[in-house]
C-alpha cells in the first residue's frame, strides 16, 4: 500500500538587503495506515491467503479438505491446511484448522478455531490431535474471534492423540504491531500453546490472521500478508464430500517434532 508524500519547495526572501527571512516549510509525516482487512476473524481461513514472516518463511492456506476418520471428531468437517515453508520454499508440514462454536463451560457460544491435526508427507496422511470423546471440540482451541486476556482452553481426557494433552492460553488482546513504514496491525491477541515436550504462541489479529510466531523464545513478526475477506468461511462447522487421506491419530514423537516444523519458518 502506498505512503502518502508532500513535496514542498523552498521559497526564497525577495529584495535586496532588507534583512527580510524566507519562510520556513516543515514536511508533514506520512499518515499512518491500518492493515486488518474487514474481516471479522481473527484467523480468516480461505484458499490462497498468504502470510509471509520477517525470515521470508511463509504460510499458505493451502484450501479445504474434509476427511473420513472413522467416526472421529473431524469427520465430514470443513477443514483447512495452512502449509508451513522456510525461506527457500521448502514444506516442512501442514497445520490443519477447524471452526465452531465453543460447546459449554464459560466460552460456551464463543466462535473459535481449533488446531485439529498435522501433516508431515504433504497431505497424505492426516494426524488427528486430541478431542472430545462427544466429538463437539474437534482440536485445540488457538484463538476466540471476541478474545480476552486469561482464556485459557485445554484437555483432561479425550480420544485421538492421547500425546497431546495440550493447554491453550491467551495472554493478552488489543496489541498494535508495525508492518513497515507507517503501517500498523491493530487488535492482536497473543496465544501461547503449551504441551508436554514444548510450548510455542502465535499473535492473531482481526482480520490479518497470523501476525507473529514465538518459537524456541524467538519473536518472529510478519512482514506482509494476504488475506481475501471476502470469502473467509463462516465459524459455523461446515460439511463438505470427503477426500480419501489416511487418518490416524498423531504419536508422541510426531508431536514432539511440532517446534522443528515451525522453526523452518525461519531458517
Amino acid at each position: 500500500m502506498g505512503a502518502a508524500f508532500a513535496l514542498f519547495v523552498p521559497l526564497t526572501a525577495c529584495g535586496g538587503g532588507g534583512g527580510g527571512s524566507s519562510p520556513v516549510s516543515t514536511p508533514t509525516a506520512p499518515p499512518n495506515t491500518v492493515a486488518n482487512t474487514s474481516a471479522t476473524q481473527y484467523l480468516p481461513l480461505t484458499a490462497g491467503n498468504t502470510w509471509t514472516y520477517t525470515s521470508g518463511g511463509t504460510m499458505r492456506d493451502l484450501g479445504s479438505i474434509s476427511l473420513s476418520c472413522n467416526g472421529c471428531a473431524i469427520q465430514g468437517i470443513k477443514t483447512e491446511g495452512i502449509g508451513l515453508y522456510s525461506p527457500a520454499g521448502v514444506q516442512s508440514g501442514i497445520f490443519y484448522y477447524s471452526k465452531g462454536s465453543y460447546p459449554s463451560g464459560t466460552y460456551a457460544g464463543h466462535a473459535v478455531t481449533y488446531f485439529t491435526g498435522l501433516s508431515q508427507d504433504g497431505g497424505n496422511t492426516v494426524l488427528t490431535l486430541e478431542y472430545s470423546l462427544d466429538g463437539k471440540v474437534p482440536g485445540v482451541v488457538v484463538i476466540d474471534d471476541a478474545p480476552t486476556a486469561g482464556e485459557s482452553f485445554g484437555f483432561a481426557a479425550g480420544a485421538g492423540s492421547s500425546a497431546y494433552p495440550a493447554t491453550s492460553n491467551i495472554t493478552s488482546v488489543g496489541g498494535t504491531q508495525t508492518l513497515g513504514a507507517n503501517t500498523t496491525i491493530n487488535n492482536v491477541a497473543q496465544e501461547v500453546l503449551t504441551q508436554s515436550t514444548s510450548s510455542f504462541g502465535f499473535g492473531f489479529a482481526r482480520g490479518v490472521g497470523f501476525a507473529n510466531l514465538t518459537i524456541s523464545g524467538t519473536l518472529l513478526n510478519i512482514s506482509s500478508f494476504s488475506v481475501n475477506a471476502a470469502t473467509a468461511f463462516d465459524v459455523k462447522r461446515q460439511t463438505m464430500a470427503v477426500q480419501p487421506r489416511t487418518v490416524r491419530p498423531a504419536t508422541a514423537a510426531e508431536l514432539a517434532a511440532i517446534p522443528a516444523m515451525l522453526d523452518q519458518l525461519a531458517h
